[in-house]
């Protein structure tokens, strides 16, 4: 016998085919796709802080989308601060060698005088 508050449901045909699409690429029911995209839009989305993270099932689609934005955006400002990095070291080399000196140098060493 179930005891959850229970709601009869009219939809749009494409709305409808839009929730089963969705709860099938997120591995959940029509219900729980339903459930989960009210409760998100009430602000009672899942919150990522350290020690309140889920488990790895209780992430939606929508939470790895995001996550993996922010992973993508991450990794190109690493590349990005690779590339200068090398930049920078490139030029320090080139003055170094415009000095008399043998080009590879300890970079920490200058930068801490």
């Amino acid at each position: 016998m179930q005891t959850d508050p229970q709601y009869k449901l009219r939809l749009p045909a494409d709305l409808k085919e839009k929730i089963k699409k969705a709860s099938e690429e997120n591995h959940r029911s029509m219900n729980a796709e339903i459930v989960a995209r009210l409760e998100e839009s009430f602000g009672e989305a899942l919150v990522l802080d350290g020690d309140a993270a889920p488990s790895d099932g209780d992430f939606s689609a929508d939470d790895v989308i995001a996550m993996y934005r922010e992973l993508d955006t991450a990794m190109k400002n690493i590349r990005r601060l690779r590339a200068s990095r090398e930049k920078f070291l490139n030029r320090h080399d080139s003055k170094n060698e415009k000095r008399g000196g043998s080009g590879k140098v300890d970079i920490e060493d200058d930068l801490l005088k």
